[in-house]
């Protein structure tokens, strides 16, 4: 990892009060699948966890529930929460997700859009997980995005639903930025530090068998640091 994202990494530990020195390593295996809407980190996670019985999915949103209910809040009052008890909730479930991941005996597969920034910040702990990021391009996400909203193909969306789904397409920027204001950084910056599997053009059956032969070789421990920084080219 260069020098800049070291320091990032550093600053965000620090504003989330977790330090990674008096944390106590378990001996879980982690699968952590990063990508945006639509680029098929749920299924996969559903296909690891079959393919692989010791793995569960970690729903992190029970995390969020958890945190937001020691704040008073409720998740239908959150649209009201003011901007500070947002950023204060955020920062409590990330402290509590970092320190989970580090310190579980579990075999656990965590989605996220950012989940990559998490599989540095445990490399930096010294535990290593399977880094993978699922990518697809602007045009097939629309396309899986208005048959799954509204079992339509893309042309055939009225002003109504392509509204809808043009709102959806801006969370994964929404998001980034909302880290960017608690964190000043990127988290997509750090994409570049995992596996890559493109599924435009693919099905989702050649896109497991990718993931597939990841998962195997990472179980059986030959996968380590030769994870980072690998662009897995796909057949058009």
């Amino acid at each position: 990892m260069n020098k800049a994202d070291e320091g990032k990494l550093a600053y965000l530990l620090d504003l989330l009060g977790v330090d990674l020195g008096k944390l106590h390593v378990g001996n879980g295996k982690l699968i952590l699948i990063s990508g945006g809407s639509c680029s098929g980190k749920t299924s996969m996670a559903e296909r690891i966890v079959k393919h692989a019985p010791q793995f569960k999915v970690l729903n992190t949103g029970d995390f969020f529930r958890e945190e937001a209910k020691k704040m008073g809040l409720s998740i239908g009052e959150l649209v009201k929460a003011s901007d500070d008890e947002l950023l204060k909730l955020d920062k409590s479930v990330d402290s509590r997700i970092i320190t989970y991941l580090a310190q579980t005996d579990e075999c656990l597969v965590l989605t996220s859009r950012f989940a990559a920034l998490w599989a540095e910040v445990l490399g930096k702990l010294g535990k290593p997980s399977l880094n993978v990021v699922l990518s697809v391009d602007a045009s097939e996400k629309v396309s899986r995005m208005a048959l799954r909203e509204f079992k339509k193909g893309r042309f055939d969306l009225n002003e109504m639903e392509a509204n809808k789904i043009s709102e959806e397409l801006k969370r994964d920027e929404r998001d980034a930025e909302r880290y960017e204001k608690i964190y000043n950084l990127n988290p997509f910056s750090f994409y570049k530090y995992a596996r890559w599997i493109d599924t435009s053009n693919i099905s989702e059956k050649e896109v497991w068998k990718k993931l597939a032969e990841m998962v195997d070789e990472y179980i059986i421990g030959d996968l380590k640091v030769s994870n980072r920084g690998l662009k897995i080219e796909l057949p058009k």
